[in-house]
């Protein structure tokens, strides 16, 4: 019995260890972005939580910059058209983040006076706010005790904590239960636990190359104390972005942000070219070649060919009709994935369309 006991004490020890030393760690190493400065308000850090979903804080700063000059307040997004948004948005990626900032600015004039909710389920009924930025706005921009937890995040707590190579998938009941046994009573504390363990995730406890000679909860580390067991689930594995529907959704905005007036629909396919023209190189038959050899040949020269050379000439003709019929097949199912795709975005809300011509949102 007191053996029990004693193990218990001392996971949970370690357990206190882990978040004092992550802590100490971010407060001497933490990077400097001007969304932590304490005179940043919640606008600010909805802003940054929003941009920075699936997106390298490398790109969101000078992006969050920019967006904060020109709408300092919900209430100066609110008022702008959301094309404006969109296209200020330019290839930050996931443009749907743009209409659904546009929308929640909106929401928090309309429902709150232009003021950002502190309290967290008010914030999880502004649109497209989930577990994760609900709690990260809570915490960081108003000292609320919430557990943050997102990929990094989880994967601290999954090889520290529990001593599995990699993280579960995401799931808010789990997330916040694993999260909450180890976050401090105190919301200061908490918060920097939350702020820490994500940096920590991010640039020491890394997915495919973590630096644990770096680490500096190391030696408390569940998994490295396993020696490092593989994972027994298969990570999930990122789909390739080349060729991709979002490759070619985000190719169709950056084309009606060039064009504020908007294009005619069906010329999309045709400027943005065709799939050999992406790809840097042409899938098409060459024509001339075969045409100047063809009127090269002289008809004294095609009387006293063989039979088995016609017959070769003939399959060279076959086949180059063949190829054109497959060219012209694979043209043509790209123009209407363009198609389909540009609806895609007019139902999203990324475009719109007047008659024949689609164009960025006019409100």
């Amino acid at each position: 019995m007191n053996g029990s006991v004693s193990s218990v004490s001392a996971e949970a020890v370690r357990r206190q260890q882990i978040v004092a030393r992550t802590i100490a760690w971010f407060q001497a190493n933490q990077r400097e972005f001007p969304w932590r400065d304490p005179s940043c308000g919640a606008w600010g850090v909805l802003v940054s939580e929003v941009m920075s979903q699936q997106t390298q804080m490398s790109r969101v700063e000078p992006k969050w910059l920019e967006f904060m000059a020109l709408w300092p307040t919900p209430t100066t997004m609110a008022q702008s058209p959301v094309a404006e948004v969109i296209r200020c948005w330019d290839r930050l990626g996931y443009p749907r983040r743009a209409v659904n900032l546009h929308r929640c600015a909106t929401a928090i004039v309309e429902l709150h006076n232009g003021e950002v909710p502190s309290d967290r389920e008010a914030l999880l009924a502004l649109p497209a706010i989930g577990a994760y930025t609900s709690a990260a706005v809570a915490s960081f921009a108003f000292n609320k005790r919430e557990p943050v937890v997102d990929t990094n995040i989880r994967r601290v707590l999954a090889r520290a904590v529990n001593g599995e190579a990699v993280a579960w998938p995401a799931n808010v009941k789990r997330d916040d239960t694993e999260m909450m046994a180890l976050l401090p009573e105190d919301p200061d504390q908490a918060k920097l636990w939350n702020a820490g363990s994500m940096e920590l995730g991010a640039l020491i406890c890394q997915s495919k190359k973590p630096l644990c000679d770096a680490c500096p909860v190391a030696d408390l580390c569940e998994w490295r104390a396993r020696d490092y067991p593989a994972a027994t689930v298969k990570p999930r594995v990122q789909a390739k972005f080349a060729g991709s529907d979002r490759q070619y959704r985000g190719r169709i905005m950056a084309l009606l942000r060039a064009h504020p007036e908007g294009v005619e629909l069906e010329d999309i396919p045709q400027l943005l070219g065709s799939v050999s023209a992406q790809s840097g190189s042409s899938e098409r038959p060459t024509e001339s070649r075969q045409t100047t050899d063809r009127t090269a040949v002289t008809s004294a020269e095609a009387f006293h060919s063989s039979e088995t050379s016609a017959d070769a000439c003939r399959s060279s003709e076959s086949s180059a009709d063949t190829d054109r019929r497959s060219t012209m097949r694979v043209d043509i199912t790209h123009a209407e994935r363009l198609l389909s795709l540009a609806d895609a975005l007019i139902a999203d809300g990324l475009a719109a369309r007047t008659e024949s011509r689609i164009h960025l949102p006019v409100n």
